[in-house]
């Protein structure tokens, strides 16, 4: 896909999950021409696009997907086939695999090609349907699902409509975030007096204080052994605005490398200001898109590169 910045109920749902990118026949040695769509996708006709937003703009898949219509021998004639966009499926992905997948709102959906044609004599249209999402900035619940099927063919003799790979699934996840993913610098001037800063990491570090990343030595820290997930809240004491970013300083393997993050005015409601990878480096950033306006930050960490220690010496804000 390319990047941009910014049989229960009729078909055989599970059937198109199969990873293969191979057309697939109803029978071996099948006399029926059966009519079909193969996305060639890594899960056949079933494709995930990934969404992020951010508060500068949406990055991520661009939705697009365009593919033809097919038979498993040379027609005999013209084969005409309609496609639909069937919400009934989608109901019954739900209730099936207990997830909560929404509908796509018809007005952001460009379809074209829901009519297509096979040739007499040809085993795939020269056109596609084509599905495109221009407009991804209003795509906020969480996760998406597009059922599109086979619904006709007409003119076709002995001809049917495949029983397993009649229809295509696309998934559209999305999430919204304030955090760059493994920045490697954040803008803005480091603070340095942290002289009223406190600090704690729960659980408990097994050596050293929290408030020692607030020294100006290098050989004084604190250590998590061993590495388990643990939450570093630091209360600056008064509300700080314009805050660009954090930059924690680690110990060679003993890096953090994924991490969520929250601010809050008062300690006890917290906003998420989304997860982040941590580049793997000594200097390790969390870099906002948008300034935050906090007294209080947590950095959530669930993950690290080694599995002995969790080590941090120094903790600075830019602004």
């Amino acid at each position: 896909m390319k990047k941009i910045i910014f049989s229960v109920f009729g078909i055989s749902i599970l059937l198109i999950s199969a990873c293969s990118d191979k057309e697939q026949f109803d029978v071996t040695g099948d006399t029926v021409n059966r009519i079909f769509v193969n996305t060639q996708s890594g899960y056949v006709n079933d494709i995930t696009y990934n969404i992020i937003h951010t508060p500068i703009g949406n990055m991520g898949d661009e939705i697009k997907l365009k593919v033809p219509v097919s038979a498993t021998k040379p027609t005999s004639s013209d084969v005409k086939v309609s496609f639909t966009v069937d919400p009934t499926l989608l109901d019954a992905y739900n209730s099936m695999n207990q997830t909560g997948y929404q509908t796509v709102p018809a007005n952001l959906l460009e379809i074209e090609g829901q009519e297509l044609t096979i040739t007499s004599g040809r085993m795939s249209s020269t056109d596609s349907l084509y599905i495109h999402i221009p407009n991804v900035s209003t795509l906020t619940e969480s996760a998406y699902l597009i059922p599109v099927r086979i619904q006709t063919i007409s003119g076709a003799e002995n001809s049917e409509i495949s029983s397993n790979l009649n229809t295509i699934l696309i998934r559209i996840h999305t999430r919204s975030t304030n955090v760059y993913n493994s920045p490697t610098s954040v803008p803005g001037t480091l603070v340095t007096d942290r002289s009223a800063w406190v600090a704690t990491v729960n659980p408990s570090p097994t050596a050293g204080a929290a408030s020692n990343m607030f020294t100006t030595s290098s050989q004084q820290h604190w250590t998590l052994s061993p590495s388990v997930p643990c939450d570093i809240t630091v209360d600056m004491a008064t509300e700080n605005s314009g805050i660009q970013g954090i930059r924690m300083v680690s110990a060679n393997n003993y890096r953090l490398s994924q991490v969520e993050t929250f601010t809050s005015h008062n300690g006890s409601d917290w906003i998420s200001q989304g997860e982040s990878a941590v580049a793997n480096s000594n200097n390790q950033f969390i870099r906002f898109y948008s300034p935050v306006t906090a007294r209080y930050l947590r950095v959530s960490v669930s993950g690290w590169q080694n599995n002995n220690n969790i080590r941090v010496i120094h903790y600075h804000i830019y602004q």
